[in-house]
């Protein structure tokens, strides 16, 4: 596993400049995900926020202790590398690198339009649209953390 770059977003347009960056390609990955997989993760999981995740936390969890770790996120402004990562998820490794990249931007586009209901968290639980906002470009900081360019 290779050193993850320390990105920070505020908003996803902070998100979008860097997906423009990346498209100009080629892209290589310093962790255990193709950029393919990243691309596709970070678009499920706001596919999720508007709909719904296919498993919880225990009640408490996303209660009680989810609300004071988002309230860490938010304060410190990042996600710590490896925070639900003990969560397996099947993602094929290979695939149409632009056809993912389209579709996380229109995901993006349709989240910012989006006026609930909204999905609960499995973790941080319930939250508006504002924190969800914050959250997704967090969460997309995170994981692009692990993709460069390859001439870099």
């Amino acid at each position: 596993m290779g050193t993850r770059r320390e990105l920070r977003f505020k908003t996803l347009n902070d998100a979008r400049a860097e997906l423009d960056r990346l498209e100009k390609g080629p892209v290589i990955t310093t962790g255990n995900w193709t950029y393919y997989q990243i691309l596709n993760h970070l678009k499920q999981g706001s596919v999720c926020s508007m709909t719904s995740f296919p498993t919880l936390g225990a009640w408490w969890l996303r209660r009680l202790i989810g609300p004071i770790g988002l309230g860490k996120v938010f304060k410190q402004g990042f996600i710590p590398p490896g925070a639900g990562s003990s969560r397996k998820e099947n993602l094929v490794a290979q695939g149409d690198e632009k056809a993912a990249l389209a579709a996380l931007r229109q995901t993006l586009d349709n989240l910012e339009k989006h006026e609930g209901p909204w999905a609960e968290h499995p973790f941080f639980g319930k939250m508006d649209k504002t924190k969800w906002l914050h959250l997704t470009a967090l969460h997309l900081a995170n994981h692009l953390g692990w993709a460069r360019l390859k001439d870099e």
